[in-house]
């Protein structure tokens, strides 16, 4: 009988019946996943600008006017993109592949000793609310050395880092060698919605050395093989995969440059 009893026992505390009934199993409250949808962001300011040496002059100052797509139509590995000025910013729109560029090339020409800056955001994200956001922001990219379509160096910034790589005779979307890497750090807090970067790079083309700038302060250098720095040359803006605005471009001639008839790359190492 006590056996009975205690077996009884055991099975209403397994949530048994010991007549045979069971019970129903609780239903856990779960809350509905909110759909993916597309969540656009501005700034609420930008950050601040690099400082610059006494005498340097202006070239440009947020004129996007003078950038033109150096692409041939069709180009494998490059789409045409969506560029438009707007309100005194240049908005990439159209949602490329990962795996490809949309270049624009300023026209004007450049000193051997410059500097250039812009801020960048992007202004699309892919998520389910704004704290749970599940698509990165794309590629934000400055080209403060470009020659043609395969030799250029791209200072790059996604969500969660900046990169400096040098294509020497390279395509977008395949694997590039190590060797090319000239700069890397980790942007902390990662890019977000309403966050905004500022990229800059000084270019010193008689010594072939790049100063990396990240919002308005020095974060590290590197020099160009020789070889590389050769030709006619000029900077340029990239995208890839999201919609992105530049904004607050300056490019200015610094001091000791030579002037830009006289002004051809080093041979230094």
């Amino acid at each position: 009988m006590k056996k009975i009893f205690f077996l009884s026992l055991l099975l209403l505390g397994c949530g048994l019946d010991p007549n045979g009934k069971v019970d129903p199993p609780s239903k856990a409250i779960v809350s509905p996943t909110p759909p993916l949808e597309e969540i656009v962001s501005a700034p609420e300011s930008l950050p601040p600008e690099a400082p610059l040496p006494e005498g340097a002059r202006l070239i440009n100052g947020n004129d996007f006017s003078q950038f033109s797509d150096p692409i041939p139509p069709g180009k494998e590995h490059f789409f045409k993109g969506n560029w438009q000025i707007d309100q005194n910013t240049f908005e990439q729109s159209e949602l490329g592949s990962g795996q490809a560029l949309s270049i624009r090339r300023w026209q004007g020409s450049l000193p051997s000793h410059y500097f250039m800056e812009v801020a960048c955001w992007p202004t699309r994200f892919i998520g389910r609310t704004p704290e749970r956001i599940e698509k990165s922001v794309g590629v934000m990219a400055i080209m403060p050395y470009y020659r043609d379509d395969t030799h250029y160096l791209i200072m790059s910034a996604r969500s969660k880092d900046l990169e400096a790589w040098a294509a020497e005779g390279f395509l977008p979307g395949v694997v590039w060698p190590d060797t090319n890497k000239m700069f890397g750090m980790a942007l902390e807090p990662p890019i977000g919605i309403g966050g905004a970067i500022s990229i800059g790079a000084d270019v010193d083309l008689s010594t072939n050395t790049v100063k990396v700038f990240l919002n308005g302060q020095e974060r590290g250098k590197f020099k160009l093989k020789p070889e590389f720095v050769k030709g006619d040359y000029s900077l340029a803006l990239a995208s890839n995969g999201s919609k992105v605005r530049f904004g607050r471009l300056r490019i200015y001639s610094l001091p000791g440059a030579l002037p830009v008839e006289e002004a051809t790359p080093s041979t230094a190492i």
